[in-house]
């Protein structure tokens, strides 16, 4: 059952297969061409050899600079550590001390609470409270024949010219 077909046609198919063929390879070529001559491929000469030890004298600087510009950022990473610490530190000594100082005012206002409670109260003793009423009335004496109301400078209690 093998399809027979006339010898004229079969060569005419074959040609035309092979015409085809042709005429895509021919495209493909075209098209590279085409491609290669946007990207700057086809025209680009290699390098000389000053132009890239240039570029590598260049990129060693470069890279030098870089080194340097690390190490100052190293350092100044390292001291801001170090102050970063110091602040830790501060905050921790901050915080202690703010933990002793509200202890000490909460103590200062138990005592403040408890004196304004006793003064709320009134005296206790009433022999008490009479002799500090009494000693506002008195003149208090040194013992040497001053008193505390003199104002002026005189031994005793007046004016006396003892010749």
């Amino acid at each position: 059952m093998a399809l027979e077909v006339r010898p004229g046609l079969r060569r005419f198919l074959v040609a035309g297969g092979v015409a085809g063929a042709l005429l895509l390879g021919l495209v493909t070529v075209r098209a590279a061409a085409v491609w290669a001559e946007s990207t700057g491929l086809a025209g680009s000469q290699p390098a000389s050899a000053e132009a890239v030890a240039a570029e590598l004298a260049a990129e060693v600087e470069r890279s030098a600079a870089l080194r340097a510009e690390l190490t100052t950022l190293a350092d100044r990473s390292r001291e801001l550590a170090a102050a970063l610490a110091a602040a830790r530190e501060q905050i921790a000594t901050d915080a202690a001390t703010a933990a002793t100082l509200r202890a000490e005012l909460t103590a200062a206002r138990e005592r403040i609470a408890q004196l304004e409670a006793s003064l709320a109260a009134g005296p206790v003793n009433s022999s008490a409270a009479g002799r500090s009423d009494d000693r506002r009335g008195e003149v208090e004496h040194d013992g040497k024949g001053k008193h505390d109301d003199d104002h002026d400078g005189h031994e005793g209690g007046g004016e006396r010219d003892d010749d």
